[in-house]
């Protein structure tokens, strides 16, 4: 009978902080909420409820923004590859958005249109930036909705 995987793969020595690991089984668990939130209420609902999540006010200087948004995509890259659904193609980017916005960082949920081969796509955006595994220009996104 093959060995289950451990929730957190090992991490890196530089990387070994209490702190990180708590950061990926919270994105873990966020990655689940969203994901059955989703279906439950269906995509129109679940990306309003996105769109209404506030922005924290006490935002981090501009450095420490930054550091605090890579560690939290990074967070969540790693839950999706223990995450047992493999379509989250809404629920990682909402989920992402839903905790950053919480650690003040003013994220947007963008829906977008690819047009060859022509399929829905979604992606996160800091102030007009991708971040995490979106799209590049070259795919020929055309946004459609932003939350």
């Amino acid at each position: 009978m093959p060995q289950a995987r451990p929730l957190i793969s090992p991490l890196p020595r530089s990387e070994t902080r209490l702190a990180t690991r708590l950061e990926a089984v919270g994105a873990l668990f966020r990655l689940a909420a969203a994901d059955l939130h989703r279906t439950l209420v269906g995509v129109d609902r679940f990306c309003r409820f996105v769109g209404g999540i506030p922005v924290r006010k006490r935002t981090p200087p501009e450095p420490e923004a930054i550091d605090r948004a890579d560690r939290v995509v990074a967070a969540f890259e790693a839950a999706a590859g223990r995450y047992p659904r493999r379509d989250l193609a809404l629920a990682l980017p909402a989920a992402m958005v839903g905790r950053l916005r919480r650690a003040g960082i003013p994220a947007e949920l963008v829906v977008g249109l690819r047009l060859f081969p022509l399929r829905a796509q979604t992606w996160v955006e800091i102030e007009g930036k991708r971040i995490g595994k979106a799209p590049s220009a070259r795919d020929l996104v055309r946004v459609l909705a932003r939350y």
